[in-house]
Parts: C-alpha cells; sequence; structure tokens
C-alpha cells in the first residue's frame, strides 16, 4: 500500500510542472492528433539537389516535429516500403509509430530505417487509419507523397468515407515534385475530406509545405470575404489563395463560409462569383488583395470594397436563331470588356464600381438588334438589369383591341338610342324642367303624309314659348317643283282638362328654311 501511494505522488510531482506548460484552455479535449502517411515508395528514390526525395522528407519532418506544441500527439504511417516493386505488393502498408505524444528520437530511428522500394498502396494505407486513430474531436491526416495510386484502389472514395466516419478525419496531402495531371488526380482527396493540398517542388518548398500543414492541424486561422451587396443572396464571390510569393495554394476563400489556413500572410486573386444558376462567371477585373494577415486562431474578415455584383437577364424571341453579345465600358477608367458571349440567362458579373455603359447585340430572325443601359455601380452593391428582346406582333395586339372598342361603342350607342327621348316626350314626363323657358317641338315629315292632319299633343302646366320646326325629308323636297302648304293640327291641353285647338298654316319655298 505504501510503495503504491509513494509512485502515485512520484507521477503527480513528475507531470505537475508539464501541466503549466500547456497553453490556457489545453486539455485531452484540445488534443490534436495527427497521422503522418508517409510514400516510401520505389519513385522517392529519385534524387533532388543532390539527394532522394525520400531523405529529403525525413528531415522534414523531424523539423516540424521539433517545433510542435506538446498537446499534439502524431503517429506514423508508411507504405511502399516493404516489398520490392517486382512484387507489386499493394498491401505494403505498416504503422511504425502509434499515436502518441512527440518522442523526437523515436521518430529519427524509424526514419533512418526507410528504404524507397515498392508500389504507391495511397488507398488502402489510408483506409488502414481507422485503426490507427484513439478518439478525441481533431483528427488529421497529413499524407506525403511524390504520386498516384499505383493500386487498384480509389484513394477518393476512400477520404469521402474518413470524413463521413466517427472519427471525421480531414486529409492534407502534400505533393512532392507532382506533375500538374497527378496533382489534379490527387487534389481530390482534400476537397472530399475538407482538407487542403500543399505543393512542393524543391527541399525548402516541402519544409513549408509541412509546416503550413501542421499548422492547419494544430492551430488554423480563418478567412473570410465580405460583400454586403449579397447579404442573404445564393450568390457566392471566390477567389484563389496564393502566398506572398505568387505560390498557389490550391484554396479558395469566399463570403459563404471561413476558410482554415496555417498562419501567416496570403493573397487574394482571381475572382469570380458564382451562383446556381451560372456554372460559367464572368470577372474582368484584375484585382489583387495583398499582406491579408492570417492569426492562428482567429477570423479575418476581408470587405471587398472593390467588387459590385451585376445580374444581367436576357429575354429573347423564341424560335429565334439567338447570337449574343454582351459589353460594357467603365466611363471614369475609360476601360471597354468587348464581347462576352452570351451563353446562359441570368449572367451574373463582377466589376468595379462607378458608371458603367452596359450594350447587348443580338440576331434574331436574322435581324440584328442592339440595346444599351447605363447604370451606377455601388461598391458592395446588387444590381439587376434586364435586356428584354421579346418581339411583339402589333396586329396581334391591335386588332383584339380594336374590336373590343367597336363593340363597347355599339352596345353604348344601342343603349343611349334606346333610352332617347324627344323633347315633348320629356316635356310630358316632368314640365318643370321647362318652366319659363323656351320649348322648341320638332316635327319630322315623312315622304308619306306630307304634314298632312300632323296632331302634336301636350300638357302644359307652366308658362311656356313654344316654338315648333318642321322638318321635311330633302328626298321629298328635292322631289317638289313648286310651292307647298302644310297644314298641321296642334292640339293643346290645359290642366282643367279642356282642350284649345287651332290650325297652324305654313308655307314651304324651296330653298327656305321653316
Amino acid at each position: 500500500m505504501y510503495r503504491k501511494m509513494r509512485s502515485l505522488i512520484r507521477k503527480t510531482v513528475l507531470w505537475l510542472p508539464m501541466i503549466w506548460l500547456l497553453p490556457a484552455g489545453a486539455g485531452f479535449a484540445d488534443t490534436t492528433d495527427v497521422m503522418i502517411v508517409l510514400d516510401a515508395s520505389g519513385s522517392m528514390a529519385e534524387r533532388i539537389e543532390g539527394r532522394s526525395k525520400l531523405d529529403i522528407a525525413k528531415e522534414s519532418i523531424l523539423k516540424v516535429l521539433d517545433t510542435l506544441p506538446p498537446q499534439v500527439r502524431v503517429g506514423l504511417r508508411v507504405y511502399g516500403h516493404q516489398s520490392p516493386r517486382e512484387l507489386h505488393d499493394c498491401m505494403d502498408s505498416r504503422l511504425e509509430l502509434p499515436l502518441d505524444f512527440v518522442d523526437i528520437n523515436r521518430f529519427r530511428d524509424v526514419l533512418n530505417r526507410l528504404v524507397p522500394r515498392g508500389y504507391t498502396p495511397l488507398a488502402y494505407s489510408l483506409d488502414a487509419t481507422r485503426s490507427d486513430f484513439i478518439g478525441g474531436d481533431n483528427n488529421v491526416i497529413i499524407c506525403l507523397t511524390d504520386g498516384v495510386e499505383t493500386c487498384d484502389g480509389d484513394p477518393c472514395v476512400v477520404a469521402d468515407s474518413l470524413r463521413a466516419s466517427a472519427f471525421k478525419v480531414r486529409i492534407h496531402v502534400v505533393g512532392f515534385r507532382i506533375g500538374e495531371i497527378d496533382r489534379q488526380i490527387l487534389m481530390c482527396i482534400p476537397r472530399n475530406s475538407d482538407g487542403q493540398y500543399f505543393s512542393a517542388d524543391r527541399a525548402h518548398e516541402l519544409g513549408e509545405a509541412l509546416q503550413d500543414a501542421f499548422e492547419l492541424s494544430v492551430n488554423p486561422g480563418y478567412l473570410k470575404l465580405s460583400h454586403s451587396g449579397l447579404a442573404n443572396r445564393s450568390e457566392i464571390i471566390r477567389a484563389e489563395l496564393f502566398t506572398p510569393d505568387n505560390r498557389y495554394l490550391f484554396k479558395r476563400a469566399n463570403n459563404a463560409i471561413r476558410t482554415a489556413l496555417p498562419p501567416g500572410y496570403y493573397k487574394l486573386a482571381h475572382f469570380t462569383i458564382w451562383a446556381d444558376l451560372d456554372l460559367d462567371p464572368y470577372c474582368p477585373l484584375k484585382t489583387a488583395l495583398d499582406s491579408i494577415r492570417i492569426t492562428g486562431g482567429e477570423e479575418t474578415v476581408v470587405p471587398l470594397d472593390p467588387f459590385s455584383v451585376v445580374r444581367a437577364d436576357f429575354t429573347f424571341p423564341p424560335d429565334s436563331t439567338l447570337k449574343a453579345v454582351l459589353s460594357f465600358h467603365h466611363h471614369k477608367k475609360a476601360v471597354t470588356i468587348p464581347d462576352l458571349e452570351i451563353t446562359s440567362t441570368p449572367k451574373f458579373l463582377l466589376l468595379a464600381p462607378g458608371q458603367n455603359s452596359f450594350r447587348t447585340r443580338v440576331i434574331a430572325n436574322g435581324k440584328p438588334k442592339s440595346k444599351v443601359i447605363t447604370v451606377e455601380l455601388l461598391p458592395q452593391g446588387y444590381h439587376e438589369i434586364r435586356f428584354d428582346f421579346q418581339e411583339m406582333n402589333f396586329m396581334v395586339i391591335v386588332l383584339p383591341l380594336l374590336g373590343i372598342a367597336a363593340i363597347v361603342t355599339y352596345l353604348w350607342a344601342l343603349k343611349r338610342q334606346k333610352n332617347r327621348i324627344t323633347p315633348a316626350e320629356e316635356f310630358a314626363k316632368d314640365p318643370s324642367k321647362f318652366r319659363n323657358q323656351n320649348l322648341t317641338l320638332e316635327l319630322r315629315l315623312s315622304e308619306q303624309d306630307k304634314g298632312i292632319n300632323k296632331e302634336v299633343s301636350f300638357w302644359t302646366f307652366y308658362p311656356v314659348k313654344l316654338n315648333v320646326m318642321i322638318f321635311v325629308p330633302s328626298r321629298f323636297r328635292s322631289l317638289v317643283e313648286f310651292d307647298t302648304r302644310y297644314k298641321i293640327r296642334v292640339t293643346f291641353r290645359c290642366r282643367a282638362g279642356s282642350a284649345e285647338k287651332g290650325n297652324i298654316l305654313v308655307e314651304y319655298k324651296r330653298g327656305s328654311k321653316i
């Protein structure tokens, strides 16, 4: 019992000073587990600057391990080092050092024994790491290789599976002196596992790439772009990342999510805009943002003041041969971007703020047409412009409107004719309207009666001055070659019911007014 107590006290005294060496807030929850998957296949025997690739990789790994914080656990899995290439061994993969806090001497001993020999079972080795991790929330694989899979495995599928596993493993790939074709093949590994690809062609670049990969795994910083005009919109502005010496990082930053990066300085260039409807965005700007500092454990937000987003919508006539070209001119900078062929609509553009004139030319149904729209683009603004080339048939629109107007006019005239009353009828209906007024009664004669025995009757309640106008048909008048007399009987009925009668003798002479 005494020996157990003494042993416990000794261990406590031994590890207590080490606790103070840990960063604030460090503990088991913050432990980072990094598994190095090292390529020791035959191709790693190739010599660069007088040394083999594998020797350069060994030296770079040891330098990086010597700088790691104490809460990082690192393991080593190696492939292609046990069987000669002639055996085509696609299971040549071994866990040389399990995950543990770094013992630099153990790593040096194991690395010194490695000799490049066999094939490249990359997919098999990545899949074998499932049993290498022991838990935790931050599990990372750093794969250092100089080539692609030479067996039948698919490392892209394995990477996707590891990311979806219980350990949620992220994979960073350090490609050492890899050609463009092989690089594009390997890019799927970090892409499918939320990792990053680092490229190195020389010995010192390999050391820097490994350092960046470990810093990204242990203490990353974060970069996010900001564009107020795209708030609550689906469009995304993206930019490619470069080191200050213009080395491409095979990584993009955007305004939708933050991008994890190793601490350091970066440059943003090759800005584009992406949307669900536009897979071929267009950005003529060559602007680059330099000296963007990323600090470990912090988020850096970069506002995109030099950019304005333009959404251009195009409406074209149906059944037409479409050939559209868009050009725009920046008034202040006197920059003209000509002949952007329109292959999709809407089209998203990323342009410099200021006054811009947009011109679209199309050939529809064999006829050239153009439209010009001038817009003042605001910094970090979102603007929508529309070019409508829909041809409308004038007669198709006008004829129905004319027909409707004719029907309405006819119905109105018919109703008015139906409701029309003569002055005599109106007087009989409401005599008070004519009180102390002159009343003119019209008497229109037909060719048959010629005015003979024509009777006009009305009630009289108020003093009314009566004027009787007789209209003779023009046809009848044209037949009369002599003067004609018309005798008209007019009957006046008073309020008491008595009637007064009298005859009016009207003389009509040809060409005179009655």
